[in-house]
This record gives C-alpha cells, structure tokens and sequence, in this order.
C-alpha cells in the first residue's frame, strides 16, 4: 500500500498506457477499460497517446476525484458511462455496449478487470 501511495502521490503511477502495435496499430491499455462517455467527456480525441495524457492527468489528485465507479460500485455512471474511470468500468454495459452501439471506436483497446460474460446477468 505504501508503495502504491507514493507512485501516487509522486505521480509515478499510470491510469492508462497508449502504444503502437505490429499487429493492432495505436493501442490504449488500462485496467477496466475506456467507456465511450468518458473518451467524449474527454474530448473525443482519435490520438490513443492524447487520451492516455488526459488519463493520466488525474494521477496525484485526491483519489475521490480521480478515480470513480459505475455499475461494479453500484454508482449511477451517467450517459455512455461518463462517470466510470479505466478502473472501475463494467465491461457489457458500461464498456462494450455503447461502443459497440455507435460503432465509433478511434483505437482499440487492452484492457482486463472483466469477462465478456456477465455471470450475475448470465447472459
């Protein structure tokens, strides 16, 4: 825990990662995921490295402010999960489904924290 605090507090720690692929081109990867409503809440740039600086911004800032949850916290996420940070988004709703909805993805993404199953939902 100590360690984690100081990457934090030193701005050490990363949000987000953004890197170019042979295979999959400009890619960002995070823990849970970038919703579509945070990308647009933050702008809607197409450059992958952009939005990892955006993410990325928030490390050092009172934890309460930086990081938020959605569904897995029990959370009201808001419009395309606005509201739900790269560590706490729920994968089918908050994640895949408004993506996959508006079909506007600028790059893809790595990301772990879920399953493509949502075993409470079982479907």
């Amino acid at each position: 825990m100590r360690t984690l605090r100081r990457w934090w507090d030193e701005r050490q720690a990363r949000l987000a990662l953004a890197v170019r692929c042979q295979e999959y081109g400009d890619v960002l990867i995070t823990h849970a995921g970038l919703t579509r409503g945070r990308w647009r809440a933050l702008g809607a740039a197409a450059d992958h490295v952009a939005v990892a600086d955006l993410l990325n911004a928030d490390i050092g800032k009172p934890v309460s402010e930086a990081i938020h949850g959605g569904a897995l916290a029990d959370i009201d996420a808001g419009p395309d999960a606005e509201r739900a940070d790269v560590t706490w988004a729920e994968v089918i709703g908050e994640m895949y489904g408004p993506w996959l909805a508006a079909g506007d993805a600028p790059f893809p993404q790595i990301h772990g924290h879920a399953s493509p199953w949502n075993w409470a939902e079982d479907a």
